[in-house]
């Protein structure tokens, strides 16, 4: 057949009705052979198959046969839906779709509309029923104004039950495998189509209509138009408009005139004006220089959030879809089917857009549509039920932000099952945070697990409502504000509530006291103050310009209003926080007197004073003013004493004298140790410091008072006055010899409880029995456990009395200095030493021995009475003292005073 081809020179058409497969190969061999004859071929040939097959051996720019290839669908034609359709397709499948995917997925969308019309029950005892209304459901897309509209066009069925859909025919380029527009497309005219009846009627003696028999056809020109964007000014995404140069041409065959258009996105009116190029041949060609202002957002469909359409949509205002119709020219751009990355590549090296306007080219779109034009009343027009369509090109960049944005990592198969996931994990969250107390321990981090889940909720939420964003329609901009109304709330609260949880409880467990009310409200208030100011400004677009000067006005005359109590809770923070006094601490703020701490609030600091009155000082006075803490920063409270002696003394024997003060005083420390320093002598007058430590300053007044009652018996039973303002004159040989020695021991017995039974007389004759011992310090004057028949008095210096402990250890249970005894019990009874008695200080003591006082006993019996009540009293006081129970009820007292009688009697053998 190739042979006689060649031979005759006269065939100039060639059908060609094979198979796919067979029609590639001997395509291949016509296309090789450079034959000129046009080749006519089934829909067959414009399928996938064929184009796998078809391989031709020859060079671009070589002549070669055309190839006519009768198809239902042109891609390159075919309008929005279409070109996402196939853009989704090659996503999910990697491969191109032919107009069989196309077809059937129209036909699987008329039947899913049927099903959801029908309104079936979907039962058993129902599937007759359920049937039926399947089929009235489909029969009822019977006319063309009950279509379908779907990505082949309108889809309904004709008076015999079948879609009417007209063959196109598409013209085969073998150096990109595309199928692209015919000039010229035929179109048979339907009775169910009141538009055909209508143009027809109107036009039928033009050239666009052809009678073929019974049937006719309408003749539709194809306009290949291309557009090449040059420069984008001006993009103002608030008001959606920009400034757009581009390159406009059309490529198009005899008969049209397919530059009068409408630009429909055009802000101000926009005209093609003379063209650049002009070629009147069989093929004519118009190019264009186009510079004008254009709306953004101009297809029907809204972009996603964040996302802009921007570009140029035109129609003809002159020419009806039936009679012209624009297609893509593809090959005149230099573009592939693939034509998005190569012109986000193109825009990208051009610069078309600045990088400094924060947005990006993400996606390009060409396609074409049709739109309706009203009639308004036109007589030749009135059988056309919604008027006249008129072919509509267009060019749409997407744009978007030029951040991160995370919709596009998430595939919205997953959302709402990340959703659900975290609703119910939160659920989980909090149902085991009221019934599980071992959660509920866990604050800190129950706290940031909800920060999370909640951030994940409203992210995920967001994400899904800009997915559905078409679902949704017109709910979108609603749902968008709730979701951004959410994020500042959501906000608000978790900022609430982590000064709750790292910064008020903290406060209140480290002082001890709740934050008042007024702080915290005050502070939330604020919080959510900025919150809604921060809504209104970013999520509504308004001016909080007078909203912020009405706040200031009014927080300034509530600052003013509460100006001192703001003070003192903002000082009270700073106390509490500083910490220069505690509860319980013993402070003087100022000239104030001084006190016990007995609270802090965030207004005040309560003190109670020595005198049991309570005084509160504003915390704004006490931050500025000079605290004296008498408890900080150690317990001991440091005493110091003052005591003025005549310069006629020996300083170290007065030094010795004070400090045996302190060490018989209750409530000095003897770690510290106490010190007496000698800091001068002036006028006959020695001074001299005590310094010693209290073990609680509270009882000050009652230490003190203590202090220096055991001072003036120390010193009275020296001999040793404190200093006044008095003159002595004496003769040289009468000056009062001090030999350091206590010359009158009568003071000493005077003291001793026990020895108050005796008579004046008695105690003459007892003190002249005494016998003198100097022991220095740190020496042993009697062991525990050692037998005895003497009591000592202390004339002078300090002894400690110490009993035995486990592991042999001695532990002190008191100090006594001069006027105290020891040893009476031995005295008396003959019993066992006790305690072990050490000296502290250089001591003199009297000892009074068995054989001393026994005469006395002797002469009077009855002494023996008072002196074993005497006994048990100071029994009993010691053991209260030493915090033990004593062993013999009240009731039994002269029972147990007659026993020790006894005892004291069959010790001096009375008995």
């Amino acid at each position: 057949m190739i042979e006689q081809l060649k031979k005759d020179k006269t065939t100039e058409l060639l059908f060609l009705f094979t198979q796919a497969d067979f029609g590639a190969r001997l395509a291949s061999r016509l296309f090789e052979e450079k034959l000129t004859v046009t080749l006519i071929a089934p829909d067959a040939y414009a399928s996938a198959a064929f184009q796998e097959t078809f391989a031709p051996s020859f060079k671009r720019g070589e002549h070669h046969p055309e190839l006519y290839i009768s198809t239902p669908l042109i891609f390159a034609a075919g309008n929005q839906e279409l070109q996402i359709f196939q853009d989704r397709y090659i996503l999910a499948y990697k491969e191109k779709p032919d107009w069989r995917a196309a077809f059937a997925f129209d036909a699987i969308d008329v039947a899913v509309t049927a099903l959801k019309q029908a309104q079936i029950e979907g039962k058993t005892k129902t599937r007759a029923a359920d049937r039926q209304k399947i089929r009235e459901s489909i029969a009822s897309f019977r006319y063309r104004h009950r279509a379908i509209h779907g990505i082949t066009g309108l889809n309904y069925f004709n008076e015999q039950g079948d879609v009417t859909k007209t063959n196109r025919m598409a013209l085969f380029r073998p150096e990109s495998g595309q199928l692209v527009p015919a000039f010229a497309q035929l179109q048979i005219l339907t009775n169910d189509n009141n538009e055909d009846i209508a143009e027809f009627e109107y036009k039928q003696q033009t050239d666009n209509f052809l009678k073929v028999g019974n049937e006719y056809l309408r003749k539709i020109n194809i306009v290949y138009t291309g557009v090449k964007l040059e420069r984008i000014h001006d993009l103002d995404v608030k008001n959606l408009t920009a400034e757009l140069e581009f390159k406009l041409w059309f490529r198009f065959n005899k008969n049209v005139e397919p530059e009068q258009i409408t630009f429909i996105n055009a802000v101000e009116n926009v005209t093609l004006g003379e063209p650049l190029i002009r070629i009147d041949n069989d093929v004519n060609y118009r190019l264009y220089h186009v510079k004008g202002k254009f709306k953004l957002d101009f297809l029907l469909n809204p972009p996603e959030f964040n996302h802009h359409y921007l570009g140029v949509s035109f129609n003809n205002s002159y020419y009806g879809y039936n009679e012209l119709i624009y297609v893509t020219d593809m090959l005149g751009m230099g573009l592939t089917e693939d034509y998005v990355e190569e012109l986000l590549a193109i825009y990208q090296q051009q610069r078309l857009l600045s990088p400094s306007l924060g947005w990006v080219v993400y996606d390009v779109q060409f396609f074409q549509d049709f739109i309706h034009r009203n009639l308004l009343g036109h007589p030749d027009y009135l059988n056309a039920s919604d008027g006249l369509k008129f072919s509509r090109f267009n060019l749409a960049l997407t744009l978007r932000k030029d951040e991160i944005n995370f919709a596009n990592y998430f595939n919205t198969f997953w959302l709402i099952p990340i959703i659900t996931s975290i609703i119910l994990m939160l659920v989980i969250v909090l149902f085991m945070q009221q019934h599980y107390t071992g959660i509920a321990k866990m604050k800190k981090t129950i706290w940031f697990i909800k920060l999370i889940l909640i951030y994940a909720l409203l992210f995920f939420a967001e994400i899904t409502l800009t997915k559905y964003a078409f679902t949704v329609g017109s709910f979108f901009e609603l749902g968008l504000k709730t979701i951004s109304i959410l994020w500042w709330f959501t906000s608000a609260f978790f900022i609430n509530s982590a000064l709750l949880q790292f910064v008020w409880q903290p406060i209140e467990r480290r002082t001890q006291r709740p934050i008042p009310g007024v702080l915290t409200g005050m502070i939330s208030f604020l919080i959510y103050l900025l919150a809604i100011f921060a809504i209104i400004a970013f999520v509504f677009d308004r001016q909080i310009t007078g909203l912020l000067a009405t706040s200031g006005i009014l927080a300034m005359i509530i600052g003013l209003a509460v100006q001192l109590n703001i003070s003192n809770i903002f000082s009270g923070i700073a106390l509490n926080l500083e910490r220069p006094f505690r509860v319980g601490d013993w402070v003087q703020i100022k000239e104030y007197p001084e006190g016990q701490v007995i609270d802090m609030t965030w207004r005040s600091t309560r003190i109670k004073t020595r005198n049991n009155i309570l005084l509160c000082v504003p915390n704004s006075l006490a931050a500025e003013s000079t605290v004296l803490n008498f408890s900080q920063p150690n317990s001991p409270y440091r005493l110091n004493v003052k005591v003025f002696i005549d310069a006629s003394h020996s300083p170290e024997r007065v030094r010795k004298i004070l400090l045996d003060a302190c060490y018989t005083s209750d409530g000095i420390l003897s770690d510290p140790a106490p010190a007496v320093l000698f800091p001068e002598i002036n006028e006959g007058i020695a001074c001299y410091l005590i310094a010693c430590s209290l073990s609680d300053y509270s009882k000050r007044p009652v230490i003190n008072h203590t202090l220096w009652l055991k001072i003036w018996i120390n010193l009275n039973q020296a001999g040793i006055y404190p200093a006044i303002q008095k003159q002595h004159i004496f003769w040289q040989s009468e000056l009062p010899k001090k030999t350091g020695v206590i010359e009158n021991p009568l003071q000493l017995i005077n003291v001793i409880d026990i020895f108050t039974p005796l008579s004046p007389l008695m105690k003459q004759k007892l003190i002249s029995n005494l016998s003198a011992h100097y022991l220095a310090a740190n020496k042993i004057v009697v062991e525990q456990g050692q037998s005895g028949d003497s009591l000592f008095i202390i004339a002078e210096g300090v002894v400690s009395v110490l009993v035995n402990a486990d592991k042999g250890q001695k532990i002190e249970v008191a100090r006594l200095g001069s006027g105290s005894f020891f040893g009476e019990m031995a005295l008396l009874t003959g019993e066992d030493r006790s305690a072990t008695i050490r000296t502290l200080t250089d001591t003199t003591l009297f000892e009074i021995t068995k054989a001393d006082f026994a005469p006395f006993i002797a002469s009077t019996p009855e002494i023996s009475t008072v002196i074993s009540k005497i006994l048990v009293q100071r029994q009993q006081a010691t053991q209260l003292h030493l915090g033990q129970q004593f062993t013999l009820e009240v009731v039994h007292e002269d029972n147990f005073v007659e026993r020790m009688r006894h005892k004291i009697l069959a010790f001096f053998d009375m008995i």
